[in-house]
């Protein structure tokens, strides 16, 4: 209830959530009610969210910077530009996921500071408040590049997902390295983003065919089916029984008004009563 007062948007939800607010309550209820604010957009909420950043609990702070970033107001930018180098890592990373909703120079230049934090989380919230800009602000990608070595695999799976963001083709290669990453969700990053790109750019096809038959992840070796199923190559042709074998044909029935009887394993069977 605390939470969904927020979506009336109303001073009166705010006054009601303003007790709530207090340190006597437990800290899940503040965290709540925090969360709540966040979704009324007021100019009379920044008096009550501007002290609570300096609170002594971590995870009131983190909730203040998730409604910051909700808000996305200018009078929310120098208060999230303290919470990115706030001393808990959770602040940081919550800090940086607000930061990248909101369009500033300078918090863009906080967010790529933060790829450089010393823990991985907030590293891979970095990127990905990055990730919606790469595209608008030079030097975003050059930036997430070198993350792709990073030592966690979050942070790696988030580089590849921003990287996959990036419109042209020169982005490519980096993404065809992702795909030998030991670890399975970076791949798995890695063959979704080539396969939304592969019919632009057929020498993709090779390097999906190579997840396609060798990688150790089924879930990697059927996206990559997917991705290659409606790719016409002769490099896909040769793999066609294997694509089909995993990604078999899907048989739809078609719903005919009026006919309620349904046999999916014969679907030709409702056709074939009178549709009128």
């Amino acid at each position: 209830i605390l939470l969904g007062l927020g979506q009336a948007n109303s001073l009166r939800a705010m006054d009601i959530i303003k007790p709530y607010l207090g340190d006597k309550n437990p800290l899940i209820i503040r965290q709540t009610a925090m969360l709540s604010l966040g979704q009324i957009d007021k100019p009379e909420v920044m008096p009550l969210l501007v002290p609570v950043v300096r609170n002594m609990d971590w995870e009131i702070r983190q909730a203040v910077a998730v409604s910051l970033g909700m808000l996305g107001n200018q009078e929310s930018l120098g208060l999230l530009r303290g919470l990115l180098k706030d001393k808990h890592p959770f602040v940081r990373q919550a800090a940086s996921l607000a930061a990248g909703r909101i369009d500033s120079p300078a918090l863009v230049t906080a967010l790529t500071s933060g790829l450089k934090d010393s823990h991985h989380l907030v590293r891979s919230a970095a990127v990905m408040g990055l990730a919606d800009k790469i595209n608008q602000i030079p030097g975003i990608a050059e930036a997430i590049k070198p993350l792709l070595n990073d030592r966690y695999w979050q942070v790696r799976q988030s580089a590849v997902e921003a990287l996959g963001k990036v419109s042209h083709p020169g982005i490519d290669q980096s993404l065809i390295s992702a795909l030998k990453d030991f670890s399975a969700p970076v791949r798995q990053a890695a063959v979704t983003n080539l396969g939304l790109r592969v019919h632009n750019n057929p020498q993709l096809i090779n390097p999906l065919v190579d997840r396609l038959k060798h990688d150790s992840d089924p879930w990697i070796r059927q996206l990559a089916a997917f991705s290659l199923k409606t790719v016409q190559s002769s490099q896909v042709e040769s793999v066609r029984p294997l694509i089909q074998r995993i990604v078999p044909e899907v048989k739809v029935a078609v719903l005919v008004p009026g006919i309620d009887d349904f046999d999916l394993r014969t679907p030709g069977r409702a056709l074939t009563q009178d549709a009128t």
